[in-house]
């Protein structure tokens, strides 16, 4: 049983009204603490990602689409990791479109222009 789970149990139990009190303060300061840990992490991920998005913007500048292999080829970074990238970082910027590579389907993006 975990701390949240704990306090949310004696929440949520017939006891004494400070008892419960106690036990809302304590998850409040669960979620004040998990939340500022968020944030670091995120902070420090959009800095590490920074240099592979500034690559990403400069092959999809040129105005021709490239599949996420074409680009992970260019950068070093991973199929996943590229396409995660352009999801969150260019989402309004950038066109979808589905390309024949091989005689198979991909998806390649390009930006808007």
């Amino acid at each position: 049983m975990t701390q949240r789970d704990f306090y949310n149990a004696i929440v949520k139990a017939d006891v004494a009204q400070e008892l419960k009190d106690y036990a809302s303060a304590q998850v409040q300061a669960l979620n004040n603490k998990n939340s500022a840990r968020n944030v670091k992490a995120r902070a420090k991920k959009a800095d590490e990602n920074k240099p592979l998005v500034a690559q990403i913007k400069t092959i999809l500048a040129d105005g021709q689409a490239h599949t996420c292999s074409e680009i992970s080829a260019s950068t070093g970074a991973n199929i996943p990791k590229v396409s995660s990238l352009i999801t969150t970082y260019f989402k309004d910027t950038v066109i979808r479109e589905t390309v024949k590579v091989d005689k198979k389907r991909a998806v390649a993006y390009r930006l808007a222009q």
